[in-house]
């Protein structure tokens, strides 16, 4: 990604982040959350990250809600950058809607990035 296209995505948003995704080609192979998604994409590309992915993809949910997202769309995506640890999900019901709802889009093809 260019510095240009960069300075063109969404600034820092009160009480939203922000998970993304790092293809190569039409694979994931990286997924991400962050609350600012512009800063976050000028470290992967000071780190030289970004000039090995072909694409990313961004979606924006409640801060709250990030790594729980995360958590899900890396075990449903198995990105091969990813390394996560074993986390413990709070079981209340609203993480358990928002699971559902997450897993529902997955199922039908509607999760997308972007």
């Amino acid at each position: 990604m260019k510095t240009e296209k960069i300075r063109n995505l969404p600034e820092r948003q009160h009480g939203r982040a922000y998970i993304y995704a790092g293809f190569q080609g039409n694979k994931i192979v990286y997924i991400g959350q962050t609350i600012n998604l512009k800063q976050r994409m000028y470290q992967h590309s000071a780190s030289n990250v970004l000039q090995r992915w072909t694409k990313i993809e961004y979606m924006c949910c409640a801060e709250e809600m990030a790594r729980l997202a995360e958590s899900i769309l890396i075990q449903l995506y198995q990105p091969e950058w990813n390394v996560q640890e074993h986390t413990t999900i709070e079981t209340t019901a609203r993480n358990i809607w928002f699971i559902h709802d997450v897993i529902e889009q997955f199922n039908k093809n509607e999760l997308s990035f972007g």
